[in-house]
């Protein structure tokens, strides 16, 4: 059943970084919001292959995944947004957007969280964890992104974002 909910939740947030990416004027923003929506179709497919591999053998097999799939994103690989001075006004559209996917983020790291409570697999207790690292990840992203949109009016595109 948590597996069933995670594929859910990986499918509702990938819809809204990319209702997000569409919306979005900056095109920071388009990036990042895709490269989101990228992220989360890499777990929605990882965790529906677990689902089916459980489903089949009755064993959680986490199995091999891409390489820096499970790498969560630092604060301190984020820049710092510059000390801009005066009445920034950020475009109602891409903060609503930062804000939506912040509370998606929040979401998803109590649910997933708590998956890794209530499961006595150690394979999945693990898969559980590090979604949980991955997505305080993603939350610190939109975090910073808010800073920086707050006091500058545009956002930022670390090299990672660049297709």
């Amino acid at each position: 059943e948590a597996l069933q909910l995670a594929v859910a939740r990986e499918k509702g947030a990938r819809q809204l970084y990319t209702k997000a990416a569409e919306d979005s004027q900056d095109i920071h923003g388009k990036r990042m919001f895709l490269w989101l929506a990228e992220q989360e179709l890499g777990h929605l497919n990882y965790l529906a292959r677990v689902r089916r591999e459980l489903t089949k053998s009755g064993q959680w097999k986490t199995g091999t995944r891409k390489k820096g799939f499970f790498d969560p994103i630092t604060k301190e690989k984020l820049p710092r947004p510059s000390e801009v001075k005066g009445p920034a006004r950020p475009d109602t559209r891409e903060y609503d957007a930062l804000r939506l996917g912040q509370q998606s983020e929040r979401e998803a790291i109590a649910f997933y969280s708590q998956a890794a409570a209530q499961v006595s697999d150690p394979a999945a207790k693990e898969m559980f964890q590090r979604l949980v690292a991955v997505e305080q990840g993603h939350l610190a992203l939109l975090e910073r992104q808010e800073e920086w949109l707050y006091k500058t009016i545009t956002l930022f595109a670390p090299p990672w974002f660049v297709p």
